[in-house]
Protein backbone atom coordinates (compact mmCIF):
# COMPACT_ATOMS: atom_id res chain seq x y z
CA UNK A 1 0.00 0.00 0.00
CA UNK A 2 0.88 3.51 -1.09
CA UNK A 3 1.53 6.05 1.09
CA UNK A 4 0.63 9.74 0.50
CA UNK A 5 3.20 12.03 0.46
CA UNK A 6 3.08 14.28 3.79
CA UNK A 7 4.05 18.11 3.49
CA UNK A 8 7.52 18.43 4.91
CA UNK A 9 6.44 20.94 7.36
CA UNK A 10 4.86 18.45 9.09
CA UNK A 11 5.72 17.69 12.31
CA UNK A 12 4.79 14.54 13.74
CA UNK A 13 3.62 16.06 16.85
CA UNK A 14 0.80 17.35 14.91
CA UNK A 15 0.22 14.13 13.82
CA UNK A 16 0.37 12.16 17.35
CA UNK A 17 -1.51 15.60 19.23
CA UNK A 18 -0.02 17.36 21.36
CA UNK A 19 2.99 15.60 22.67
CA UNK A 20 6.28 17.07 21.61
CA UNK A 21 9.03 15.45 19.85
CA UNK A 22 12.08 16.47 21.35
CA UNK A 23 15.48 16.22 20.18
CA UNK A 24 18.96 15.33 21.93
CA UNK A 25 21.34 17.74 19.97
CA UNK A 26 19.86 21.62 19.86
CA UNK A 27 21.91 22.17 16.41
CA UNK A 28 20.18 19.92 14.22
CA UNK A 29 16.93 18.96 13.74
CA UNK A 30 15.85 15.85 11.64
CA UNK A 31 13.56 14.79 8.77
CA UNK A 32 12.30 11.48 8.55
CA UNK A 33 11.37 9.83 5.12
CA UNK A 34 9.22 6.82 5.40
CA UNK A 35 9.49 4.59 1.87
CA UNK A 36 7.76 1.50 1.18
CA UNK A 37 9.49 0.40 -1.73
CA UNK A 38 13.59 -0.04 -2.47
CA UNK A 39 13.32 1.81 -5.70
CA UNK A 40 11.88 4.86 -4.10
CA UNK A 41 14.01 4.79 -0.91
CA UNK A 42 17.14 4.33 -3.94
CA UNK A 43 15.98 7.30 -5.54
CA UNK A 44 16.26 9.96 -2.65
CA UNK A 45 19.23 8.86 -1.48
CA UNK A 46 20.41 9.45 -4.81
CA UNK A 47 18.85 12.90 -4.45
CA UNK A 48 20.24 13.61 -1.80
CA UNK A 49 23.66 12.78 -2.36
CA UNK A 50 23.39 14.86 -5.52
CA UNK A 51 21.84 17.75 -3.87
CA UNK A 52 25.03 18.20 -1.32
CA UNK A 53 23.54 16.49 1.69
CA UNK A 54 26.97 14.80 3.66
CA UNK A 55 26.37 10.74 3.70
CA UNK A 56 27.58 10.52 7.04
CA UNK A 57 24.36 12.72 8.29
CA UNK A 58 22.20 9.88 6.20
CA UNK A 59 20.73 7.03 8.14
CA UNK A 60 19.36 4.00 6.36
CA UNK A 61 17.55 1.81 8.61
CA UNK A 62 15.83 -1.44 6.10
CA UNK A 63 15.34 -5.12 6.63
CA UNK A 64 17.59 -5.87 3.85
CA UNK A 65 20.23 -3.09 3.69
CA UNK A 66 22.73 -5.08 1.94
CA UNK A 67 20.99 -3.40 -1.27
CA UNK A 68 22.17 -0.39 -0.06
CA UNK A 69 26.33 -1.66 -0.58
CA UNK A 70 26.28 0.94 -3.75
CA UNK A 71 26.32 3.65 -0.85
CA UNK A 72 28.95 2.36 1.27
CA UNK A 73 29.33 6.14 3.36
CA UNK A 74 25.55 5.98 4.17
CA UNK A 75 24.87 4.52 7.69
CA UNK A 76 22.96 1.63 7.32
CA UNK A 77 21.18 -1.04 9.84
CA UNK A 78 18.66 -3.82 9.48
CA UNK A 79 17.20 -3.42 12.55
CA UNK A 80 15.84 -0.50 14.70
CA UNK A 81 18.43 1.15 17.16
CA UNK A 82 16.62 3.88 19.62
CA UNK A 83 20.07 5.67 19.46
CA UNK A 84 19.51 6.71 16.29
CA UNK A 85 15.98 8.07 16.64
CA UNK A 86 17.14 10.69 19.55
CA UNK A 87 13.45 11.48 19.89
CA UNK A 88 11.01 10.86 23.03
CA UNK A 89 9.59 7.57 23.42
CA UNK A 90 6.32 8.20 21.56
CA UNK A 91 8.45 8.59 18.33
CA UNK A 92 10.64 5.98 18.66
CA UNK A 93 7.64 3.92 19.05
CA UNK A 94 5.87 5.46 15.62
CA UNK A 95 8.89 4.83 13.98
CA UNK A 96 9.55 1.22 15.33
CA UNK A 97 6.06 0.63 14.14
CA UNK A 98 6.25 1.49 10.78
CA UNK A 99 9.97 -0.64 10.88
CA UNK A 100 7.98 -4.03 11.70
CA UNK A 101 5.45 -3.19 9.19
CA UNK A 102 8.65 -3.55 6.25
CA UNK A 103 9.01 0.37 5.68
CA UNK A 104 12.21 1.98 4.91
CA UNK A 105 13.33 4.81 7.08
CA UNK A 106 15.50 7.59 5.89
CA UNK A 107 16.73 9.82 8.92
CA UNK A 108 18.26 12.82 7.77
CA UNK A 109 19.83 15.21 10.21
CA UNK A 110 20.14 18.81 9.45
CA UNK A 111 20.29 22.27 10.37
CA UNK A 112 17.03 24.48 10.49
CA UNK A 113 18.06 26.01 7.27
CA UNK A 114 17.80 22.45 5.41
CA UNK A 115 14.71 20.73 6.66
CA UNK A 116 12.82 22.24 4.15
CA UNK A 117 15.11 20.91 1.03
CA UNK A 118 15.37 17.52 2.58
CA UNK A 119 11.68 17.05 2.89
CA UNK A 120 11.65 17.88 -0.66
CA UNK A 121 14.32 15.64 -1.53
CA UNK A 122 12.69 12.76 -0.01
CA UNK A 123 9.39 13.84 -0.92
CA UNK A 124 9.81 14.80 -4.76
CA UNK A 125 7.81 12.02 -6.14
CA UNK A 126 4.55 12.21 -4.48
CA UNK A 127 2.87 8.74 -3.48
CA UNK A 128 5.84 7.69 -2.87
CA UNK A 129 6.84 8.91 0.85
CA UNK A 130 5.45 9.93 3.75
CA UNK A 131 8.25 12.77 4.93
CA UNK A 132 8.39 13.69 8.52
CA UNK A 133 9.82 17.00 10.76
CA UNK A 134 10.95 16.00 13.84
CA UNK A 135 11.57 18.51 16.47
Amino acid sequence: MMKTFLDSHTSLSSILGSRKIERSDTNATHVVGVFSHHRDVKVALEDLRDEGFPSNFITLIAQNCQRYSWLPEVNTTSYFNEEVFSFNQVAQNFFQRLFSRGKYLVLVKVNEQDVTSAGSIMGRRRGHAEVWHCE
